[in-house]
């Protein structure tokens, strides 16, 4: 297409199909085309091969290898032979996760559950979990509970004592039928000997201990806050 004014060019229908480069091997030679199609299409090949082969764990060396950074406290050499994996990227990333997922569970959960006066009349028909159970050959250890029960203008009757429950153990942290607000503060929700199935693959939850309570104004709430540990005897 010849030389044309930017004015010129955009008064032109657009030009709707593959275009060709013109590509000279050397100076004297006759000019030779290609499409650009051709030329893009051969890019996008090698570099979908090549972020296949990364995908799949080869490395992003040249010789399709992966070498450890020996100052890295997580991923080196002694870390993928401990554990029995080739080192590539792919398997970088399970010693990455496994150091991070070890680094959490030394730290304490937690959970904070609010719940209404709707749920406080059904607490025991329908207990309020605050933390599920986390599966087979592990427990819940709770590091400690704070019960705040908001009272606003009506107490509670009948069974009104709000227990924490894990396992077997109960913990009264909240009476709801007291004319006044109160916190609970529990320490840790210490477990004695105890029969394994008593204790894996339980929820912490609060309930009351054989009926719902009765009465109590729609203001009133228990705002229950805690910390745990989930502990994998697997």
């Amino acid at each position: 297409m010849a030389n044309k004014r930017t004015k010129d060019l955009s008064l032109q229908a657009t030009y709707d199909g593959d275009a060709f480069l013109h590509i000279d091997k050397d100076v004297w030679s006759e000019a030779k085309k290609i499409k650009a199609s051709t030329i893009l299409n051969a890019e996008a090949s090698s570099r979908v091969a090549a972020v296949n082969a990364i995908i799949a764990g080869s490395g992003l060396d040249a010789r399709g290898g992966y070498t450890p950074d020996p100052s890295t406290n997580y991923i080196n050499a002694a870390g993928f032979i401990g554990a029995g994996l080739t080192p590539n990227l792919k398997n970088a990333d399970k010693l990455l996760d496994a150091q991070i997922a070890a680094v959490y569970s030394e730290l304490p959960m937690s959970f904070d559950i609010f719940i209404s006066h709707s749920q406080i009349l059904t607490i025991h028909s329908n207990p309020v979990t605050l933390v599920a159970a986390p599966g087979d050959n592990k427990l819940i250890l709770p590091v400690f509970v704070t019960a705040y029960y908001k009272y606003d203008g009506t107490p509670y009757s009948g069974n009104t004592r709000i227990n924490v429950y894990s396992n077997n153990n109960e913990f009264r942290i909240v009476d709801t039928d007291l004319d006044y607000s109160t916190i609970t503060i529990l320490p840790i929700l210490g477990i004695g000997t105890e029969d394994i199935s008593n204790v894996f693959n339980t929820s912490l939850y609060i309930s009351t201990s054989s009926t719902d309570p009765t009465g109590g104004t729609a203001g009133n709430y228990i705002r229950v806050i805690g910390k745990y540990y989930i502990i994998d005897f697997n």
